[in-house]
């Protein structure tokens, strides 16, 4: 006797023995004039019920596995995608603030560059109206107004002052023309305000600072390989990676489907004839068939006594 798995089993099964217990029995008898050959067509047959049973579980555990592994990889592209979609929005949001504040920064250093061109060339039309000034008072180096009285007073030595010392805040034409000159030209000269006014600089840095903007490399960071940061695309990978080995381990592995309950054995005895059977049947028929007669005879005897006894009266 030997058992196949049945097909429509529904309750889960923890352990082979449960498993083996749970089986339908099927009972295969082989009646042959050698033993010896029947044993071996039985084996035969279970071997080959094994092949097919195990290649048709394997196409079905197959299928299944592969099915698993497919939604699997769509549950992960689909969580993957929902990642994506919330980092393109976060990222858009942060470069929307950051060209806000550059194009405030922008408009803020403009300005700033505009007031100081203006000061500049109002500062140069200035000089120069203290240049034309001083040119006619014949004021070429700094003197002290307080001692200024004469047209004379410049060419004396005693009226010179010194800017560097106790004489710095004299301005307008004192300074002579020589001074106004260099101070004209240095200022029709000067191209890039950027440097001398303090606010630009900070607010340079500023916009370099939005520029490497350490949030946003962050987040694009991230997009580029979100899967160190999502749990669940984690999780997603190490069970398409089990379905996988599954898959490469199911080529490989080899499986009983049966499990003999009486392994098939050469009989000690032949099977047939069996004489004790045929005695037995041979001497209860010969003695219904004896009984059968005798009770037929009589009643014939019985039919010719009561017919001479008619005949005779």
């Amino acid at each position: 006797k030997f058992t196949f798995p049945q097909k429509n089993e529904k309750k889960t099964v923890k352990t082979e023995e449960e498993l083996l217990n749970r089986f339908n029995g099927t009972e295969v008898t082989l009646e042959l004039a050698d033993p010896k050959l029947s044993t071996e067509l039985v084996k035969l047959l279970i071997n080959q019920a094994d092949d097919l049973t195990q290649k048709g579980f394997k196409k079905d555990w197959k299928v299944s596995l592969t099915k698993q592994l497919q939604a699997e990889k769509e549950n992960f592209q689909l969580i993957s995608n929902n990642i994506q979609a919330e980092l393109d929005s976060q990222i858009f949001r942060r470069e929307q603030e950051n060209k806000l504040k550059t194009q405030k920064i922008q408009l803020q250093i403009e300005a700033l560059l505009r007031a100081a061109e203006r000061n500049r060339k109002n500062r140069i039309k200035q000089l120069k109206e203290d240049y034309q000034l001083a040119k006619r008072l014949h004021i070429k180096t700094p003197v002290d107004p307080e001692k200024y009285a004469d047209k004379t007073h410049s060419q004396k030595p005693s009226t010179k002052i010194d800017i560097t010392t106790k004489n710095a805040n004299i301005h307008g034409y004192w300074w002579g023309t020589d001074i106004l000159a260099a101070e004209i030209k240095r200022l029709e000269e000067r191209t890039d305000l950027t440097a001398f006014i303090p606010k630009i600089v900070t607010l340079k840095q500023q916009l370099l600072d939005i520029q490497n903007d350490p949030e946003l490399k962050a987040l694009k960071a991230r997009k580029a390989n979100i899967i160190p940061y999502s749990q669940e695309l984690r999780n997603s990978l190490a069970t398409q990676r089990s379905l996988e080995n599954q898959l490469k381990l199911l080529e490989k592995v080899n499986f009983q489907t049966y499990a003999y309950k009486l392994p098939p054995i050469e009989p000690l005895k032949p099977i047939k004839p069996k004489k004790a059977l045929i005695l037995a049947v041979a001497g209860v028929t010969g003695l219904m068939l004896g009984i059968f007669i005798a009770l037929i005879r009589a009643a014939y005897r019985r039919r010719r006594e009561e017919a001479a006894a008619a005949n005779a009266a």
